[in-house]
């Protein structure tokens, strides 16, 4: 079986009426990211110093979850 995207994933989450699904929204826009990988996101938003904490927090989450 072939493992969804971190892109997909995100889909499923968007609607969630809390800070990850707040989260996923702003990541789905995000015009940097090109791919539909962890690792290119990870890339991309380990270069947005304008980050806050929350967001910051919201992305281990997901991230935690994704890997596991």
């Amino acid at each position: 079986m072939t493992k969804e995207s971190f892109r997909d994933f995100l889909k499923k989450r968007k609607y969630y009426d809390s800070p990850l699904g707040d989260f996923a929204k702003d990541a789905l826009s995000d015009s940097d990211w090109k791919d539909d990988s962890l690792e290119s996101f990870e890339e991309v938003f380990s270069k947005n110093t304008r980050a806050c904490y929350e967001a910051r927090e919201a992305f281990e989450k997901l991230k935690r979850t994704y890997t596991n």
